[in-house]
């Protein structure tokens, strides 16, 4: 099983849709997230379990 896992998530500001290295032997874990086209940043809160993200929720901070 990966603990490590990518996910795709998209920027609140202009759309542009990334993809994310993940940690999932964390439940939860708040990541600052600079977006690729437009610079700005953004916050990604997940919940995870171990080879799985759960829930992730996209927050423009």
């Amino acid at each position: 099983m990966e603990i490590e896992v990518t996910k795709p998530v998209q920027c609140p500001f202009c759309g542009h849709q990334t993809e994310i290295v993940v940690d999932t032997s964390t439940p939860a874990d708040d990541l600052t997230v600079d977006c690729e086209r437009c610079c700005r940043p953004f916050e990604v809160k997940l919940a995870c379990s171990p080879g799985k993200v759960l829930q992730v929720e996209v927050d423009p901070g």
